[in-house]
């Protein structure tokens, strides 16, 4: 059974995750490309060397590429419209077991994760937006969570954006939202007209912010 070890830092920026699942013996030969015998390459001229038996371990892509459908006999995976950094914190995760998740990758971390199918991975990233909701960003997490098929973080967020609309209103992603987008204003409404029936005494900001933004 796999162990995996979380540390989040004091100022919440940040997620440190480690697993034993994964053995650190061939980090140094990955560091001097002795062993490896496949190069990972993305659109932006990233090259990143593993082991094929190593990757097909660690991700059912991998693992489905290498040893089900076919024995690919290729030295080098063309991996498209996938962020080199994320994918190169991912390796080395499957080599070191270990992970540093912040605010500034976590989106491309889970989006590749998703793609290459590294749950554990995917997992953490969502753990990590849940944690990181807030006024100013929960529409656009609940998008990003919907465009990507995270049915927990999209729940998470819908929850949140619920309770706390009155903050939400404030906040420019509200005010950027287009009429276009008809379900999802309805439903805001719907959360906004519910939160002031339930206030004893409504902000006179919440007011005039809901009135200027309908008829802008």
């Amino acid at each position: 059974m796999s162990n995996h070890n979380l540390s989040l830092s004091s100022s919440q920026k940040q997620v440190q995750t480690s697993s034993e699942q994964f053995p650190s013996r061939y980090y140094y030969a990955i560091n001097q490309m002795v062993d490896c015998d496949v190069k990972l390459l993305t659109d932006d001229g990233a090259v990143i060397y593993a082991r094929k038996v190593d990757l097909a371990d660690a991700s059912a892509y991998f693992d489905a590429m290498f040893n089900r459908f076919n024995k690919m006999d290729k030295d080098y995976i063309v991996l498209k419209d996938l962020d080199s950094m994320a994918l190169k914190l991912i390796v080395d995760y499957v080599y070191t077991g270990n992970i540093k998740i912040t605010e500034e990758n976590v989106k491309d971390l889970l989006v590749t994760a998703n793609y290459l199918v590294f749950l554990f991975i995917s997992n953490i990233c969502c753990k990590f937006l849940q944690d990181h909701l807030k006024p100013s960003n929960c529409l656009s997490t609940k998008e990003f969570a919907d465009l990507h098929g995270c049915l927990i973080l999209m729940s998470s967020s819908e929850s949140y954006i619920k309770h706390k609309i009155l903050e939400v209103i404030e906040c420019d992603e509200f005010l950027s939202i287009s009429f276009e987008r008809v379900e999802e204003l309805i439903k805001l409404i719907y959360y906004i007209e519910h939160a002031i029936s339930n206030e004893k005494q409504v902000g006179i900001n919440h007011y005039y912010t809901l009135i200027w933004w309908i008829e802008d």
